[in-house]
Parts: structure tokens; sequence; C-alpha cells
């Protein structure tokens, strides 16, 4: 059961038509630019990325403290700039159940922790996993990417959910997002550590793929927290009293934006499976 945190102000008893129409509108604005937008990327960055991707020409001692420093680089750009890698999910979280900043932290911490868990579960040479071949791994890999989509869609959900009920009630209870909000970033997988990972199997050289897996996943780590930082700054500058009245409108807002994300990402896999 989804736990409930109390709200003590509403917003009104009508519904927060504007709000909903201005994340439809940002929304439908991301998909259009959302090809260019996940294209793109700043000088070469793309491809130095791939070139560490593909480890079959790097031996353990060639990975230099700078070579870490530029996979945890590429690691906080491929979360904080990529569109569909749980952004929304932890402002609308931050805005509509404002945690404190030692539960943020533990919370995405716990996320993070998580998904790391998927990425050895996945990749572990141990017992059977050891003979799976790649193709029975990335379709692994997908059905979580599945499971990812699935808890955003459950987020937008909620928060549509909370707006209609602040618009019926002042006192109505709010969900707690913050175990939606882990699912979704625990099962969103960043593809160049799986992609790291396949290959430094199918080069025997799985020391080295785990190494720049964890550089860029440390890099993952800090775009969440960086991205929970601004929306708790944005908090602060609002105010917890301006936060309260104007949750309805927030909640409606993620929502919708969150739903038109997370549906053109379900449209997509849906395609693929059709295909």
């Amino acid at each position: 059961m989804m736990p409930i945190v109390e709200n003590s102000r509403g917003d009104g008893k009508s519904f927060p038509w504007f709000a909903g129409l201005a994340g439809l509108a940002v929304g439908l604005t991301m998909l259009y630019f959302w090809p260019a937008w996940a294209r793109w990327w700043p000088g070469g960055l793309y491809q130095e990325m791939l070139s560490y991707a593909t480890v079959g020409w790097l031996q353990l001692e060639d990975i230099s403290p700078l070579i870490y420093a530029k996979l945890v680089l590429i690691g906080f750009l491929l979360v904080f700039l990529h569109p569909g890698y749980g952004k929304l999910p932890i402002v609308a979280w931050m805005l509509h159940n404002p945690p404190s900043g030692g539960t943020f932290f533990s919370w995405i911490l716990r996320a993070w922790v998580l998904k790391c868990g998927m990425l050895v579960l996945l990749f572990c040479n141990l017992f059977f996993l050891r003979y799976v071949p790649s193709s029975a791994l990335n379709l692994y890999s997908t059905f979580i990417y599945y499971a990812s989509i699935l808890a955003s869609i459950a987020v937008g959900v909620l928060l549509v959910r909370d707006a209609w009920r602040l618009a019926q009630s002042p006192d109505a209870p709010l969900s707690n997002l913050g175990q939606s909000v882990v699912l979704t970033l625990s099962f969103q997988l960043t593809w160049p550590a799986q992609f790291t990972l396949i290959s430094a199997r199918d080069s025997d050289l799985m020391p080295v793929g785990w190494c720049i897996t964890a550089a860029l996943m440390v890099g993952v780590l800090l775009a969440m927290l960086v991205t929970a930082g601004l929306a708790w700054g944005v908090r602060r500058m609002l105010g917890d009293e301006n936060c309260r009245a104007w949750r309805g409108r927030f909640a409606l807002f993620n929502g919708i934006v969150i739903l038109c994300a997370a549906g053109w990402l379900a449209f997509i896999a849906v395609s693929r499976l059709l295909e």
C-alpha cells in the first residue's frame, strides 16, 4: 500500500486546468525536440564514451586517473543532459513531498545502490549467468527498462490523482512518491555501462569493464544528487507556504510532463516489440 503524507493546505476547489495545459505544452515540446536532444553531446564526448565502452583495446593498467575523471564526467552528463533518465520524477517528488536533505540523499543513494545491484545481477560471472549469451542479457535489460517506464507512468498517475484530490478537498491526503521514484531510478540502467560490460564479457576483460562501469556510475550518482539539489534549491526559494499553496498545480504540471515522456518511451518500446 502506498504511504500517505497529510496535506496541510489545499489549492481550492477548482481543477488547475492552466497547470495541466502548461504541462501538456511542455511535454509535447519535449517530444518534438527529443531526437535532437538525445543526440546532442558537448564536443566529442559521445565518440570518446564509445571508445571507452569498447574495452578490447584497454588494459587495466592503461586506465589512468585522468580516464577515470573523464568517465565520471561522462556518466554525469549522460544523466544530467540526456532525456529520459529520471530527472522529472526527482523534481516532482521534491516539490510534492518535500523531503529533508538527509532523506532525499538516503533515498537517492538507495536507488543508486539498487541500480548498481541490477548491473551486478545481470553481468556477474557466477553460476549460470556466465554462460548467458549477450543477446539474452540484452533481453533481460529490456525487461528492466520496461519496468522503469511503468514506474514512471505510476509516478505521473499518482501526481494527476493527487491534483484531482486537492481540487476536491483542501485536506486531501497526498501519495508519497518516494518508493515509486526509487523504483524508477533503480530500473533505469545506464546504457554505456551495459554496453561496456557486454563488450568486456566478449573480450574476457571483466575487471576492465567493471572499473569503467564503476566510474560511470559515480557520475550517474552525482547527476541524480545535483538534480535533487537544484529542485531542493527551487523549493527553498519558493518557501514552504508557497509550495503547499501551489502543490496541486505543481502535481498536475509535473504529472502531465512525466506521462508525456513515459508515454513516448512506452510507444517506442511497443513499436520495437511489434517490428
